[in-house]
């Protein structure tokens, strides 16, 4: 079960890395062209698909995270603690 959590994080964190690409980066080029100045026609629209692109990334990522979280998790809690070891700590 710790398997399936690893790939699942780490396609999570791909998709949030792909994301960025596609929706942040071409908003952040646009907006390196501005000008101190007036506000740019196409101001709202940037900003918005700006804003909503990191949330939904940021959503992403959580996800990541905590399939990856689980990951460690469900391997550690399976393992046995070893007597011996136990023995020699008292």
């Amino acid at each position: 079960p710790s398997f399936h959590f690893t790939i699942v994080g780490a396609l999570l964190m791909a998709t949030g890395l792909g994301a960025w690409f596609a929706f942040v980066e071409p908003m952040n080029a646009i907006m390196a062209t501005w000008t101190p100045g007036a506000i740019p026609a196409e101001f709202i629209a940037v900003r918005d698909q700006w804003e909503h692109s990191h949330a939904i990334i940021a959503l992403i990522k959580i996800g990541g995270l905590s399939a990856l979280i689980l990951s460690v998790l469900v391997e550690t809690r399976r393992r046995q603690v070893d007597p011996a070891f136990v023995d020699r700590l008292r």
